[in-house]
């Protein structure tokens, strides 16, 4: 599904909401977003798109991921 992620308004620490319309607004620590490694094998070079778009939301940006969320483990897997 597609979400959009955002950092929390009133600037609590590691804490992020993200929707999936952008009506309703789920809180989310950021300890709960497993990024999705592209194909690198080199780590740094796989996670590149995801700390570049968390360095954009914690500066106050919106931005959209293609995403699951697991219900059981309550966690959020962004996919690049």
């Amino acid at each position: 599904m597609k979400i959009l992620l955002l950092k929390h308004p009133h600037g609590h620490r590691n804490l992020l909401e993200w929707s999936p319309d952008g009506r309703r607004w789920y809180p989310i620590n950021e300890r709960h977003i497993i990024p999705q490694r592209t194909g690198d094998p080199d780590p740094f070079k796989a996670l590149e798109p995801f700390r570049r778009a968390m360095n954009k939301i914690y500066k106050g940006t919106m931005e959209a991921f293609e995403a699951d969320y697991d219900t059981a483990k309550k966690t959020l897997t962004l996919k690049a």
